[in-house]
């Protein structure tokens, strides 16, 4: 990749808390009046077809353990009321254990929930589903990560761990422990190795994620994801600790961003789009990679419908997003009034459709072919994104894209600012989310 270079104005004209877009919209404008009435009506609609489904089976992640037997009771519950909206004859194509199964205390209970939900959900059979888990490596053991294989799952995510979190001689040690988890997986069967990377923590500076990146590489997962930390002390518990620790400036940010992918792409890493990077070591690298990046970045399989279960998971039926409750006590509590937990969401206009697919694919393309658009939605390109051109036209000046009349593709300087982008097309950012009488 190109020397990428910034200069002050630019960086501080774009430093913009502009969101990751992992759906669209974005959680931020779900809302309080799709409540669980609007969630059972998208969740009966979607059995049209009996597509397949995809299922997140999502676990706090820090809680005190004394309150892990409510939370999977309560799970449990949810399993049996959701169970009621969906065909039988749907399999469950992928499932996905998120958050920290650490705290489970150990395989066996979350052999007993899987068992459980087994009983109201059919999976598909064994060659034509995945199960993937996320496992915390600063507190998994290789025991645990064999006790995970033997339960079928056979793709593991790792977050990387925080290298501010300890003194300095615990930083080596929590890497060395990562390193051996990441043999041990692969020992155990598991096909399919992640990791998550953050950059931009609290005092992180650019020898710190360089020696993060080295060990990374080292490991050769076969995919790895990068995200911009996100400081959100206020609603994420996790965060008090550093709450008033210097963050690095936006300019030190985009260069961390850029210290990253290029060391990734210089050690054989294919950029696959929204952050993601896959090893090419087969030709299905890049298939499975592109299914764990669409769950996470919220715009998964188009042939599946996504169900989320547990304290703040979101549900994508159709042209329906769901979050049930964040909190856990106001999860639990709704469960034990036998409710759904739904909290909040929302219904996709035709508009929001249309924009979620220009978004898609600006962030997994890195390009975006107006005709295509404009026939897949019967609608005249230049004409619908009248005001959002203008916009392009001012990043094409600061060398962000590369524009046309048929289309544009992001340039090599504007892969930084994707995101801003991206948000160019959002109409809940403008201000401009009401649908318009016609698309034609």
């Amino acid at each position: 990749m190109p020397d990428i270079r910034f200069d002050t104005d630019l960086i501080r004209r774009y430093d913009l808390n502009v969101p990751p877009y992992t759906s669209y919209p974005t959680p931020p404008h779900f809302h309080a009046d799709f409540n669980v009435l609007s969630y059972r009506r998208a969740a009966l609609l979607s059995n049209a077809g009996l597509r397949a489904l995809e299922a997140e089976i999502r676990l706090p992640l820090c809680t005190s353990p004394e309150l892990m037997p409510q939370y999977l009771q309560c799970l449990r519950r949810e399993f049996e009321l959701q169970s009621e909206l969906f065909d039988p004859r749907r399999p469950i194509r992928q499932l996905y254990v998120t958050g920290n199964a650490m705290l489970l205390g150990d395989a066996a209970a979350l052999q007993q929930l899987l068992e459980h939900f087994d009983r109201y959900f059919r999976l598909a059979p064994a060659g034509e589903r995945g199960f993937s888990i996320d496992i915390d490596p600063r507190t998994a053991t290789a025991a645990i990560v064999e006790q995970f294989a033997a339960l079928g799952f056979t793709c593991a995510n790792f977050g990387i761990p925080d290298l501010h979190a300890a003194a300095k001689p615990d930083r080596t040690r929590s890497l060395d422990h990562m390193l051996r988890l990441i043999e041990a997986a692969r020992g155990c069967g598991f096909k399919c190795l992640g990791f998550e990377l953050i950059y931009g923590l609290p005092q992180q500076t650019r020898q710190d994620l360089a020696k993060l990146l080295q060990a990374v590489v080292a490991a050769k997962p076969d995919r790895l994801t990068t995200y911009t930390y996100p400081h959100l002390p206020e609603l994420q518990a996790v965060q008090g600790h550093v709450r008033n620790r210097p963050r690095p400036s936006a300019a030190t940010r985009l260069r961390l961003r850029q210290l990253a992918i290029e060391t990734l792409t210089r050690a054989g890493y294919v950029d696959i789009g929204r952050d993601c990077f896959a090893w090419p070591w087969d030709g299905q690298a890049h298939s499975r990679c592109h299914t764990w990046l669409d769950h996470s970045r919220g715009l998964a399989d188009a042939e599946c419908d996504l169900l989320g279960l547990g304290a703040g998971a979101v549900s994508r039926m159709g042209t329906a997003y769901a979050q049930n409750a964040k909190r856990v006590p106001d999860y639990c509590a709704s469960l034990q009034r036998h409710a759904l937990p739904i909290e909040c969401g929302v219904e996709l206009t035709v508009d929001d459709v249309v924009r979620r697919e220009v978004i898609q694919q600006i962030m997994c393309q890195r390009t975006l072919d107006f005709s295509a658009i404009g026939r897949r939605y019967a609608l005249d390109f230049h004409s619908y994104f009248a005001r959002e051109l203008t916009q392009l036209r001012a990043l094409a000046d600061d060398g962000l894209v590369i524009d046309s009349d048929t289309g544009f593709a992001v340039s090599e300087r504007g892969h930084l600012l994707l995101q801003n982008i991206t948000s160019v097309f959002d109409a809940y950012r403008h201000g401009r989310h009401t649908a318009p009488a016609s698309i034609t």
